[in-house]
């Protein structure tokens, strides 16, 4: 089961991030997840009278120079959110021709009845491998015509044509000329995708989307497609060159990370005129220039791992060709050049950031971040902020984040390589969350003495592993400065500092244990001790030699804990104070249950009831979905059940695909803290629930049960026909309720006329309701000391309290019904 569960989470966890990525503002995701291909049928794409190429792989520029991407007759694809990103198409011009763009018609999939109000669109260079400098753009155009071919999985599928106030030139060189045109729809707060076609791709590069996060283009997902996107304008031939033209300026870095890519562009070099050609030189720094090979456009991408120098190259015909300046560009040290991680959503989304690290180090130096918020592209370098720790010494920073179920791994460069490296991780944690947690940092005895740089790396989920690739979605990286120094010898007596640890516990749950204010140098030597509590009998606890002792499996008697420290150089030692441990009650230490995503898709339990063997209902609770699936009603009064009767429990779901929802009932009647088998008094069996969503069940409580309150547990397991639902493993949808049922002396005749008397709501804030089918004849309100607060003569079968002036706690009710008496425990929030 716990296999099968975990395999279930990871699914889960997959779709999850996808529909993340498919439902955020800025969706680079992909028509497919939303929507499965659909079939039209004959339909005209493009309008206007613009011819469509018959052929599936038309050549760009044709039939009036024309770029056409036609659209197939079944949607194969669509990428991104039109209304929120951009999404490029590449612009083929021909050899010794411009192109003058007059209008572009393109196809999208969009909410429907959302109208396509602007059209934004976009001109770029080509780098070689996409979108490169934005060179003009045209926004808020109004549609001249929006074709609407009909609704496709719940989605209008539109032909949207725009027309230039302002046509826009592209200028042609003696060679082929990639261009980019990006869109952007104005829709409102909805998605909107583009079409795209793996079929009837008739340029060179696939489509690409601007990633918001990283701020640059990235290829579209899935396989190599056009957006069914068609550009329509005229051509020219352009002029012949002749003189001397010029080689313009390079531009690129003054300096790169070894194997890091870049890119070089050239500004003011002479084009638009055939005849000329170009080319890009090489040399690394004094040494011979030479041609680079393939390449002869503007742009191109590079990497070093020397200093190089770069210059563009322009000849016009056979005459003389001319050289740029120039450009050097120099590799930076190792040191500088250290990975910078991208995520794909960051932490700002669900908080998935470093909220505090605080790190107190030697000779009063230390980092306190508290409260600090998610960065820019999620990194954060604070290099210049340094602490100072000695080799061989353990440090116990907090750290917090804004989110839940966090992973921290801390890395330093002890080689200064540029790299962070296996062995070069010094402390991890799991389970951070808003409240701080200690991260053990562990600085190894021969740790060089240096300044280095120290990586916090925080994901969503999962441990991180990799200091440059993220596991998760989620999650930031922040860099600090160390600056390690040797240690010191200890002398005299040393300190144990002062431990702490919880006070008592449940029966074997986790212990955490830490020690604050510990002598550390080197020659000394610590562990933790233990001893059954009171006993003063002590052991020493296996792998203890840390500020920070976690026993995993806890204990399982009431256990003293303290912690020992010895110099070595002086022999002397010391004992730190005692921390004792109790064992709670049973009753104290149920499960909580958890799930993933709980009941917000409609796996609700919506009401509990219990009947008695007449049919009436003794006890009623309505809810609606609880936060993180869980309910806590344990305040609520309790039902009174009869020792040796048979009750009915109905459960009612509020899903609106019952079948789907299965649900297991247990009363804790041995008080041991377990849900058991043996205490089952529902289960649909991996049957799910009828149509009607309400399924009951009959069990009668033991005649020999003790009198006395009992733990009533109830959950609600979605989508996996589970048959043996557990009481506290973790699910993924679902809804869980905890209630008290009071187990009563069977009623005598007197006890009748408080058959069907109800007490609501309970807890109350204003108003308490009371309802009988006898006539109430006097209802008095106590509080705890026994002073009478309210006291009412209704003489009939309903009432009200009004409750609204009294402080929150608990208040003893007595009501009195056909000259009976009976007493009720009322809460006030």
């Amino acid at each position: 089961m716990i296999k099968n569960s975990l395999l279930t989470l990871v699914t889960f966890l997959a779709i999850f991030w996808q529909a993340s990525a498919q439902q955020s503002p800025h969706n680079v995701g992909t028509w497919k997840d939303k929507a499965p291909k659909a079939t039209f049928g004959e339909r005209s794409i493009f309008n206007n009278s613009k011819a469509l190429l018959s052929d599936l792989n038309p050549a760009p520029f044709t039939a009036a120079c024309n770029q056409i991407t036609s659209a197939p007759p079944v949607i194969e694809d669509g990428y991104s959110n039109l209304g929120e990103v951009q999404m490029a198409n590449d612009l083929m011009v021909p050899a010794n021709k411009s192109f003058t763009m007059e209008s572009l018609s393109f196809n999208s999939m969009v909410e429907p009845g959302i109208p396509v109000q602007s059209v934004d669109v976009y001109y770029y260079n080509d780098t070689g491998s996409g979108p490169g400098t934005l060179i003009g753009s045209e926004l808020g155009i109004t549609p001249s015509n929006i074709e609407n071919h009909g609704i496709v999985n719940n989605h209008d599928h539109l032909t949207v044509t725009v027309d230039f106030d302002s046509p826009f030139e592209f200028q042609g060189n003696s060679f082929t000329t990639i261009y980019w045109v990006a869109i952007k729809i104005s829709i409102g707060n909805t998605n909107g995708f583009m079409e795209i076609t793996n079929t009837n791709v008739n340029t060179t590069y696939p489509v690409y989307v601007f990633n918001p996060n990283t701020q640059t283009f990235v290829p579209g997902p899935g396989e190599f497609g056009d957006g069914v996107l068609s550009m329509f304008g005229n051509c020219e031939d352009i002029a012949a060159c002749s003189g001397t033209p010029s080689a313009g300026t390079v531009q690129g870095p003054s300096e790169i990370c070894s194997g890091i890519d870049f890119l070089l562009e050239v500004s003011g070099a002479t084009q638009g005129q055939s005849g000329l050609t170009y080319k890009w030189q090489t040399r690394e720094s004094g040494g011979n220039w030479e041609d680079l090979a393939g390449a002869t456009n503007f742009s191109l991408y590079q990497s070093i791992t020397t200093d190089t120098d770069y210059r563009f190259v322009v000849q016009c015909g056979s005459s003389s060709p001319v050289y740029s300046d120039p450009l050097t560009i120099t590799v930076k040290p190792a040191n500088e050049c250290h990975c910078i991680p991208v995520f794909t959503n960051g932490c700002n989304q669900f908080g998935d950031y470093i909220k505090d690290f605080v790190l107190q180090g030697e000779n009063g130096t230390g980092i306190s971040d508290l409260n600090t918020t998610c960065p820019t592209a999620s990194y954060d370098d604070r290099t210049n902020q340094s602490v100072e720790l000695a080799t061989g010494v353990e440090y116990v920073a907090q750290i917090s984040s804004a989110s839940t179920d966090d992973f921290v791994a801390v890395w330093i460069d002890f080689n200064n390589n540029g790299s962070f490296e296996t062995d070069e991780i010094v402390g991890s944690v799991g389970s951070v969350s808003g409240t701080q947690k200690s991260l053990t940092l562990n600085i190894p005895a021969d740790a060089p003495e240096g300044h280095f740089r120290m990586r916090v790396f925080l994901q969503y989920w999962q441990m991180p592993v990799d200091p440059c690739v993220p596991d998760a979605p989620w999650g930031m990286v922040r860099d600090y400065s160390v600056d390690i120094i040797g240690s010191v010898d200890c002398s005299g007596q040393p300190d144990a500092g002062t431990a702490v640890g919880p006070d008592s516990i449940c029966q074997n749950s986790e212990i955490v244990l830490s020690v604050s204010g510990v002598t550390q140098a080197s020659g000394v030597a610590f562990h933790w001790e233990s001893s059954p509590q009171g006993q003063n009998d002590w052991t020493t606890l296996p792998n203890s030699n840390t500020l920070v002792y976690i026993i995993s499996e806890g204990i399982a008697e009431a256990t003293d804990f303290r912690f020992y420290i010895e110099c070595s150089f002086s022999g002397e030692s010391d004992t730190s104070n005692v921390v004792s441990v109790g064992i709670n009650a049973p009753t104290d230490c149920y499960c909580e249950p958890e799930y993933v995503v709980g009941c917000d898709f409609d796996g609700v339990i919506s009401s509990v009831r219990f009947k008695n063997a007449n049919g009436e209902v003794v006890f009623e609770n309505q809810t609606g979905c609880s936060l993180d699936g869980y309910g806590d009603y344990t305040s609520v009064t309790p039902a009174n059940l009869e020792q040796g009767k048979t009750y009915t429990i109905e459960i009612q779901t509020g899903s609106p695909d019952p079948i789907t929802e299965d649900v297991r009932a247990w009363i804790d009647f041995g008080q041991d803290g377990i849900f058991e088998n043996d205490e089952e008094i529902a289960n649909t069996l991996g049957n799910g629930f009828p149509s009607n969503g309400l399924v009951s069940y009959e069990f009668t409580v033991p005649a020999n049960q003790d009198l006395g309150d009992y733990r009533l547990r109830i959950r609600l397991h979605s989508f996996e026909s589970n048959s043996e639902i557990d009481p506290c493993e973790k699910y993924t949808y679902g809804e869980a309720e905890d209630y008290f049922v009071s187990v009563v002396e069977p009623m005598s005749v007197n006890d009748y006329s408080f058959n069907n008397f109800n007490i609501y709501p309970n807890p109350v804030q204003n108003q308490l309701n009371l309802k009988s089918d006898e006539t109430i004849s006097e209802v008095i309100l106590y509080n705890l000391l026994g002073q009478q607060l309210i006291k009412v003569s209704p003489k009939s079968q309903q009432t009200q309290l009004d409750v609204s002036s009294l402080s929150a706690g608990t208040y003893i009710l007595k009501a009195v019904v056909n000259g009976n008496e009976k007493s009720f425990k009322i809460v006030k929030f």
